[in-house]
């Protein structure tokens, strides 16, 4: 049977988690994160993946679109993006449905009858795509494809090598020389025995493995695999991290950095199209933003990479000093802050206090003394 579809919704006004964002809305960071953590794994095992957000209820949610029913259409001549099919078959009733999104509306079917439509509010589900493109420009590449004939070469010589173990050395054959003899063997002997002529012997043969040369060839494709999948040397112990510069850290987790580097992209432009749904949404809702509001919103991305916070705190504490970066920049920057729009609002308050305190009137104790 087919699995529920997950349907999250974007805006809860009772959130724990949440930030600000145009003038008083508040969006759940949790739901933001979420789809961050689930589109990656679809955007690395496909090259792609699907969204759709819709309004139910009065409450915006998502809707993340398995690879394996998701067809969008583009246009034969200019190869636009005209409508996108979600089509599954329920493995019970044999059942086949298609919901066909278009601009302008959306089409349930069932065994290709029509059972409902409705208007569709937001536009056509949104595609995530790698920015290695694969033979069609509106479709991204996974990276899998490249580690898959690696992985296949590295299973085929292990299976070789442990069919040789196995055969060659755990399971030796035996090898007698000289003429056995068929005389009558003493009674005293205990156990299995052979009889053997005079300068006769007999031994175990095992096969001699090019050791050297079989590991050679693991490393080599290991190392391979370990640079297309863009995996620093640190992770699985093949260098020494100790007393290691910040710059040796860049280097290190340099080709990590470049494919984080590229996924950020493909979310970055996938989350602007996603925010353009989101202001349609709301809009319907009587909750308009101009556009100088609209473009000051904005995302950051963290890489988790392993850095020197004491350098990284100095060198913010020398651009602040300086007076070429600000305050807020600062608390974005810094490896400390979890919640930035929230130790922003601490900073202020603690500033509105002391400013406080310093026009509170002072009472001099010795003129009070006097004055009772």
């Amino acid at each position: 049977m087919r699995p529920k579809l997950y349907n999250q919704p974007l805006f809860e006004a009772d959130s724990g988690y949440i930030f600000q964002v145009f003038n008083g809305w508040a969006i759940c960071s949790a739901v933001f994160f979420f789809f961050i953590s689930f589109s990656t794994d679809p955007l690395y095992k496909y090259g792609n993946a699907f969204e759709y957000l819709f309004l139910e209820n009065g409450v915006i949610k998502s809707k993340v679109i398995s690879n394996e029913d998701a067809f969008p259409v583009y246009d034969d001549s200019t190869y636009n993006y005209i409508s996108f099919i979600e089509h599954w078959t329920d493995s019970e009733t044999s059942t086949a449905h298609y919901i066909v999104y278009y601009p302008e509306r959306v089409e349930v079917y069932q065994n290709e009858n029509m059972v409902k439509s409705y208007a569709n509010l937001s536009g056509l589900p949104i595609c995530y795509s790698m920015l290695d493109k694969s033979a069609y420009p509106q479709f991204g590449d996974s990276m899998l494809l490249d580690l898959i004939p690696i992985v296949d070469e590295i299973e085929t010589l292990l299976s070789k090598l442990d069919d040789s173990v196995d055969m060659l050395s755990m399971n030796p054959i035996g090898v007698s020389s000289g003429q056995r003899l068929t005389d009558k063997i003493p009674r005293d002997i205990v156990g299995a025995t052979l009889n053997l002529e005079d300068g006769g012997s007999f031994s175990y043969c095992t096969g001699l493995l090019d050791s050297a040369s079989i590991k050679i060839l693991l490393d080599h494709l290991f190392q391979q695999l370990y640079a297309v999948a863009g995996i620093p040397a640190s992770v699985i112990g093949q260098s020494n991290l100790a007393n290691i510069s910040e710059i040796s850290l860049k280097l290190l987790f340099s080709s990590t950095s470049n494919i984080c580097k590229k996924t950020i992209q493909s979310l970055r432009e996938g989350f602007y199209k996603r925010f353009d749904y989101i202001r349609k949404l709301l809009e319907i809702q009587g909750v308009k933003f101009s556009d100088d509001e609209f473009d000051s919103l904005d995302m950051t991305f963290i890489e988790n990479r392993p850095t020197d916070t004491s350098a990284l705190l100095k060198d913010l504490e020398t651009q602040r000093s300086m007076g070429a970066l600000s305050l807020q920049s600062v608390i974005d920057i810094s490896p400390y802050t979890n919640n930035v729009a929230l130790e922003m609002q601490r900073i202020s308050q603690e500033k509105a206090q002391e400013q406080a305190n310093e026009n509170s009137p002072v009472v001099n104790e010795e003129q009070s003394r006097v004055e009772l």
